[in-house]
């Protein structure tokens, strides 16, 4: 039951930068990530949805700061020292994905793919794209960036920026 993925390099692998939210590790391809900054805070804007931490000034663009948590709708994240906003680009917006923790560039080669369990359905499954089985002990959730937000959400997120 493996996945068929579109690899981000001629070796067929998959580069992705790792995070952490709580206890799980997540993975974004690396091609989506634009940069990766230390929290610091973010501009509450009334009336942005739940998911929305706030926005912030990224050299003169408004960026939306999205809880990744949240997004997932476990528990927000966990605002430390050690906390990271890594900067996506979906489509021709950026977006930054606040989590607990970056962890390090992981190489994955195709085998080690599989789709996530059938078992798991529902608004929060629907962003992941795959599970990398990094060892037996090492599950990472690989998450489609481009399915994080719908069309509505996206305008959402548009309009914060605008304002």
């Amino acid at each position: 039951m493996n996945v068929v993925l579109i690899s981000n390099g001629d070796s067929g692998e998959l580069k992705t930068v790792g995070f952490k939210l709580g206890d799980q590790e997540f993975g974004v391809d690396i091609l989506k990530v634009n940069e990766i900054l230390r929290f610091e805070s973010t501009t509450k804007v009334p009336g942005s949805p739940e998911f929305v931490d706030g926005i912030m000034n990224l050299r003169d663009q408004i960026i939306p700061i999205v809880d990744f948590g949240e997004r997932l709708g476990v528990a927000k994240s966990k605002k430390s020292a050690v906390s990271r906003v890594i900067i996506l680009e979906i489509g021709d917006r950026r977006v930054g994905l606040l989590v607990d923790a970056v962890t390090e560039v992981l190489t994955i080669r195709p085998d080690r793919l599989e789709k996530p369990p059938s078992l798991f359905t529902g608004a929060s499954t629907r962003y992941l794209q795959s599970v990398a089985k990094l060892n037996e002990e090492r599950l990472v959730l690989l998450v489609d960036v481009e399915r994080l937000f719908s069309e509505a959400e996206e305008e959402l997120l548009g309009k914060l920026v605008e304002q």
